[in-house]
């Protein structure tokens, strides 16, 4: 009976593609890849889609806070 070797994947993020090659049919990536050389290798955009928009930017209040007065200094008294 057979086994499932390479049934797995990987997903590795923030890897930066540094050139594109169309000529010579080659994408350029800064950082490692895992797996065997010349296998096969599915690059996806990055963005992730947040399902719950609204209430994320609810939860986060980016208005800036209220300046706090300035309170004058006692003087100092001669004695």
């Amino acid at each position: 009976m057979s086994g499932h070797m390479g049934n797995e994947s990987a997903t590795l993020l923030n890897l930066t593609v540094v050139s594109v090659n169309a000529e010579k049919n080659y994408i350029l990536i800064k950082g490692g890849l895992p797996g065997a050389r010349k296998s096969i290798v599915v690059i996806r955009d990055a963005v992730k889609v947040v399902k719950n928009a609204k209430a994320v930017k609810t939860l986060i209040d980016r208005t800036p806070a209220p300046a706090a007065e300035e309170t004058p200094a006692p003087e100092a008294t001669a004695e």
